[in-house]
């Protein structure tokens, strides 16, 4: 639990402190004229949104549930594979038409800011929740392990120079599917 808030402090001040730095940049570029939206207006966009995305993924649960059933999958490869693939979609998306304009940085950084963001938030996030539903632990299989150590190894080595090409691109994409087929492999047992 200590472990969890401060991870969500950190990434409440590395989160303001991007915020501001944003702004101070998007301020200092953006013409005088153009119109901001008002703080209520903000807000009840992004209460819309929430809503429908809490109903989109009822709809998505519900749809996997019978998916995986039909398939033969496990809970722990549809939880791990194909419900991290479904839920980033919009960031997976938006980071593959940005690079394909060119502005490679901007869409590693969305790739990143998305990983960081499950890990440093996200997972805190649920930890100290359960303890008021539901106490929740947090263990690890060895898979998980492995496969969280070896992507970071692999990734900090392909990209350790800050340059990318298409074949360190296919290099990850192939660590990907071979932990999604250790995924599939391995199922809900507990080795």
């Amino acid at each position: 639990m200590p472990v969890a808030c401060v991870l969500l402090v950190v990434y409440s001040g590395v989160t303001w402190l991007s915020l501001r730095r944003h702004r101070r940049l998007h301020v200092s570029a953006e013409p005088a004229d153009s119109a901001a939206w008002s703080l209520p207006l903000a807000l009840g966009v992004l209460t819309a949104a929430t809503v429908v995305t809490a109903f989109v993924a009822e709809i998505l649960v519900h749809s996997l549930e019978t998916f995986a059933e039909r398939a033969h999958l496990s809970d722990f490869f549809v939880a791990a594979v194909i419900v991290a693939i479904v839920g980033n979609a919009a960031e997976h998306g938006g980071a593959v038409v940005v690079a394909y304009r060119g502005r490679i940085k901007l869409a590693a950084e969305i790739a990143l800011a998305s990983s960081a963001q499950v890990a440093v938030f996200l997972i805190p996030a649920v930890a100290l929740l359960a303890l008021v539903i539901e106490p929740l632990a947090l263990s690890f299989r060895p898979i998980e392990i492995l496969a969280l150590g070896g992507s970071t190894a692999v990734a900090a080595v392909l990209l350790w120079d800050g340059r990318s090409t298409r074949t360190r691109g296919l290099a990850l994409i192939g660590m990907y599917v071979v932990m999604a087929a250790a995924f599939f492999l391995v199922g809900d047992r507990n080795p």
